[in-house]
């Protein structure tokens, strides 16, 4: 009965010790899953924030794409405009050069009438 009594005490403190061991390795093991989850949080934490920073660029994006279409827009009015101002001033040149063209004419028209009306007796 000793020797039963005996190798019962021994295979309790065994099992006390393998008890206390697993216990351990239970603490270690919430630990560790604590790590994980905060990590996790913190994880997840810094891709929300990535994911607002993305969505903010993005609207910033469509913003000056909006402007950029907007000023390319009014860079083809004031090309029609340069254009339409370009053909008036053509035009201009066009009379002007009529015009100085027809006074030459009446001015060269002009004096052989007055000298020939001079030589006139």
């Amino acid at each position: 009965m000793d020797k039963l009594s005996s190798l019962i005490r021994s295979e309790s403190r065994a099992n006390k010790r393998q008890l206390k061991s697993l216990q351990k390795q239970l603490e270690e093991a919430y630990v560790t899953l604590s790590d994980c989850a905060n990590q996790k949080d913190e994880l997840q934490q810094k891709i929300d924030e990535s994911n607002e920073k993305i969505g903010n660029k993005r609207k910033q994006m469509e913003s000056l794409r909006e402007e950029l279409r907007v000023l390319g827009e009014e860079e083809l009015q004031l090309k029609k405009k340069r254009d339409s101002s370009y053909a008036k001033c053509a035009e201009i040149k066009k009379r002007l050069r009529s015009s100085r063209e027809a006074q030459q004419q009446i001015a060269a028209f002009t004096s052989k009438t007055t000298s020939s009306s001079n030589s006139l007796p």
